[in-house]
């Protein structure tokens, strides 16, 4: 039973889930429908997010290799790589 308070909108657990069942449902029934008709656009969304996710997870990593580097052996061709394998996942997370 939900509760009713005047300017208050409050959702009970099981109106909650209900909720969300439903949407799930018609997601479900979505990726149903468009995987009948295009199964290629299913995979290509896959490697989308993907490729989206790589810009945070490059943002952190290599600069800290690119630090330890500086601050330590200060190998020229480590430095390069790391540098261009950042703005490549950056480069390539953009523009997809």
């Amino acid at each position: 039973k939900e509760r009713k308070v005047p300017g208050m909108n409050f959702e009970t657990r099981s109106s909650k889930r209900k909720r969300i069942l439903g949407m799930l449902k018609g997601l479900k029934f979505l990726l149903k429908q468009v995987w009948r008709y295009k199964k290629i656009y299913i995979i290509y969304e896959i490697l989308l997010q993907l490729s989206k996710l790589m810009i945070p997870i490059s943002s952190i990593i290599f600069p800290k290799y690119i630090i330890d580097e500086l601050m330590g052996q200060q190998r020229a061709e480590y430095l390069v790589s790391f540098i261009i394998g950042m703005l490549s996942l950056n480069f390539l997370g953009v523009f997809l």
